[in-house]
């Protein structure tokens, strides 16, 4: 190798350093480099923010559903929410994802809307869980009964080839002997490129990608709450019943650099990039409902801590939706910069039950340290979805349910102004249980896309070059 080549090598590598230091101090978020370059690349999105820079939907014009059931009543019962892949040669994109009982992918090219099952009698799974990763190099991985299965698509450059399994891994020393339910209840993506793995009962384990093995388990013996988030320099966040954890992974593995004793909570963190402050904001299970933050990193030192609470502990209000009793949520918070936007709980199954509408923005006041109250909508009802936020449109999607005169409860697909909370636009999707998400979330795909799943369709909704179609 000449010193040119030798000189090429390094100013690649100072070129790229320089990059990844400006987008990791200059933009609220900064993407894994092993997670598809796509507009939506994890489940809950980036920093589980559940938001996008990319542009979506803005009216109601020119709109088209494509919904796909995926068969009896029985087909499913899980909520998965989805990835969005690169694109392939021919335009086309992919979201995989889960109903518990079936594996399928969701391909995606122009106005055309397809979905493809993976062969359970290949595959041999039982029942899979919600939270699965898709790595850049369209490898997909999913766990059932304690078995990692590796897929991708038989012909990497053909979204519509069937779904081929590379590899079946069982782990039996992620299980918990004992009374209690245990299984897999988190997958996440590390910014090196091995993936945590959770279980209920409290064992965190690294799966090395290159070897295929767990290489590491940690056992904190206590229930995890729900999936994790990680961010560059594969720092992990956990909520267990105990409190919220910070790992980190290294090259001796996983370690726990701090606890923070909290308030329960069944979320997912979220994180958020306040100017120079950088937080976790999740919400707790309890009576008053609160939005609290967390320090992520080194608590500032002239920080007091909040009366009778840790030092860990940056912020918290009590969350208020005006008319409507604030009711514990199972989904994460939406972020976007120093905003957060927080919706009420009616159930996963909420069939014959009274919706408890309530929508909730707050802002983080970096020079108060504290959450201030921006808007409050008291009329629309998000029963169970995540939402999703297109920063670039300036609205906020989401599966709800309103009550029209003389009808049913129909479900809904919702866009509500970012800005003022305001509906926009909204979708009638009709009664049938298919339309309810159970928890599942709202993603954004190429051209503008919105995709979600629930346990017995898939969705897709665009702006068809195809008026009539």
């Amino acid at each position: 190798m000449g010193k040119v080549d030798v000189l090429n090598i390094y100013a690649v590598r100072i070129t790229f350093f320089i990059v990844f230091l400006f987008t990791t101090l200059c933009l609220a978020q900064t993407r894994n480099p092993f997670a598809p370059d796509s507009p939506w690349p994890e489940g809950h999105g980036t920093y589980c923010q559940q938001s996008t820079d990319e542009a979506s939907l803005a009216s109601l014009g020119n709109l088209k559903l494509d919904r796909i059931p995926f068969g009896t009543a029985n087909d499913g019962w899980s909520p998965s929410g989805t990835i969005v892949s690169e694109r392939y040669p021919n335009g086309a994109y992919v979201c995989w994802g889960t109903n518990a009982k079936k594996i399928y992918k969701l391909i995606i090219e122009n106005d055309k809307t397809q979905v493809i099952f993976a062969d359970k009698a290949k595959l041999g799974h039982k029942l899979v869980s919600g939270y699965w990763v898709m790595a850049k190099n369209k490898l997909c991985y999913f766990m059932s009964d304690w078995t990692l299965y590796i897929l991708r698509d038989k012909d990497l450059e053909d979204p519509y080839s069937e779904i081929e399994l590379l590899a079946k891994i069982p782990t039996p020393e992620l299980k918990t002997k004992g009374p209690g339910l245990d299984f897999m209840i988190g997958m996440k993506l590390l910014y090196n490129g091995q993936i945590v793995i959770t279980t209920r009962k409290g064992k965190i384990a690294l799966f090395d990608t290159d070897s295929r093995k767990i290489v590491q388990i940690l056992n904190l013996e206590e229930k995890i709450q729900n999936n994790m988030a990680v961010e560059e320099g594969d720092f992990v966040y956990i909520n267990s019943n105990r409190g919220t954890y910070q790992f980190q992974v290294g090259q001796n593995g996983i370690k726990q650099n701090w606890f923070a004793k909290t308030e329960k909570s069944g979320s997912t963190l979220s994180l958020m990039n306040a100017g120079e402050d950088k937080l976790l904001v999740v919400t707790n299970e309890s009576d008053p409902l609160v939005l609290f933050a967390l320090w992520r990193h080194e608590i500032p030192k002239e920080w007091k801590a909040l009366p009778g609470k840790v030092r860990r502990i940056a912020g918290e209000i009590k969350i208020d939706y005006g008319k409507n009793k604030p009711k514990p949520s199972k989904n994460s918070v939406l972020v976007h910069n120093n905003k957060v936007l927080v919706a009420n709980w009616t159930g996963l199954w909420p069939y014959g039950k009274k919706d408890n509408p309530g929508l909730a923005k707050y802002f983080w006041d970096s020079e108060r340290n504290r959450f201030e109250k921006e808007w409050i909508n008291t009329e629309i009802a998000l029963p169970n979805s995540m939402q999703a936020l297109s920063t670039q449109t300036g609205l906020v999607y989401a599966v709800g349910r309103r009550k029209l005169p003389g009808k049913k409860r129909l479900w809904t697909f919702e866009a509500i102004d970012w800005r003022t909370g305001i509906s926009s636009f909204y979708l009638p999707l009709g009664t049938e249980k298919m339309n309810n998400a159970t928890g599942s979330g709202i993603q954004i795909g190429w051209n503008g896309d919105i995709v979600f799943m629930t346990p017995k369709a898939a969705f897709r909704l665009y702006q068809t070059s195809n008026p009539t179609n």
